[in-house]
């Protein structure tokens, strides 16, 4: 396995442990920027932060990457407004993300239906969307190795001949 995939899967595991670790150690908090209000804050910044670099890293995400530095940057406490435009930016960001893709974009769809979410729990419409976000990167990731698995067997095929 090659460092880049093992980074994207680091990535994509702790997005989708993280929150559910946190909200195990503090269900009462309402949104995922309220644990940086907790004793989970080292948790919340390095999930945020792992992935921001992840996202930095891929040509349609980096806007995303940077909105996301800046989420973690910018604490809810003291900025919020500031903080909320920000959360707001990256997720549509990561929308953006999907649909320029080209690939995968019936998972706008999850997003969709994370927005519904958001007047009956912000903290379970934002972890809809990430949940939505490493959908999408796990099957990017798979399908990246599908066709490097491939292109393997066809440079083999080739080599016999």
């Amino acid at each position: 396995m090659n460092k880049d995939l093992i980074y994207r899967i680091l990535a994509m595991v702790l997005g989708i442990a993280c929150p559910l670790i946190m909200i195990n150690w503090f269900p009462e908090v309402k949104s995922l920027s309220g644990f940086f209000e907790t004793e989970a804050v080292p948790l919340f910044i390095v999930m945020n932060i792992v992935t921001a670099y992840f996202f930095y890293l891929l040509p349609n995400w980096k806007i995303s990457g940077v909105l996301l530095f800046l989420v973690t940057a910018v604490p809810l406490h003291y900025y919020k407004h500031l903080h909320d435009i920000l959360a707001v930016l990256f997720f549509i960001s990561c929308i953006f993300a999907v649909w320029k893709s080209n690939r995968y974009r019936f998972l706008i769809f999850p997003f969709m239906i994370s927005i519904s979410i958001i007047p009956f729990s912000l903290l379970w419409a934002e972890i809809s969307g990430i949940y939505s976000i490493c959908v999408f990167h796990t099957l990017m990731v798979w399908e990246r190795n599908r066709l490097q698995k491939e292109k393997k067997e066809i440079e083999s095929i080739i080599e016999d001949i």
